[in-house]
């Protein structure tokens, strides 16, 4: 018989415990059923970010690809979830607006332009194709009831 005790989980929300410091994104993608799968299985996105403290290092990249299976005979979540660890914001813009939000590229199913977004870590958006997103504040089991409207990152012309 093991016992443990997980510190992480019982820590009270808000405090500064090591656990709560640590960011964290999540997204489901959600294809627009045309040029790409309802489930946008086969899509890849690529997450630009800095580590904290090396405000002027180079950016960490962290890539995802949404899958329907990750084993034999097995089923997957196709949320895709990134660890940022105590990361910072990837943008040159250091308004307070903008100090929290993440560079987000999605190449929908394979397409070899990205779609743009920049969004806030500590919760999981919902990206659809036709360039819709909603994000909804939550913890790493899932998201609550609050919803929020996110638009994707403004492109410049080419």
């Amino acid at each position: 018989l093991s016992i443990y005790h997980n510190l992480a989980a019982s820590a009270q929300p808000g405090a500064s415990s090591p656990a709560s410091a640590r960011r964290w994104l999540g997204l489901q993608l959600q294809g627009n059923g045309q040029s790409c799968n309802r489930d946008a299985i086969g899509s890849k996105v690529v997450l630009h970010y800095r580590p904290a403290g090396k405000q002027d290092g180079p950016l960490q990249t962290q890539w995802r690809e949404v899958l329907n299976i990750n084993g034999f005979s097995a089923q997957n979540d196709r949320r895709l979830v990134f660890g940022l660890g105590n990361a910072t914001h990837a943008g040159e813009n250091k308004s307070a607006n903008a100090a929290d939000l993440l560079q987000v590229s999605v190449y929908w199913c394979g397409q070899s332009r990205a779609q743009e977004y920049n969004l806030a870590s500590g919760r999981y958006h919902v990206l659809r194709q036709d360039g819709g997103s909603t994000s909804s504040a939550g913890n790493a089991n899932g998201p609550a009831t609050a919803v929020t409207a996110a638009q994707p990152a403004a492109h410049p012309a080419n």
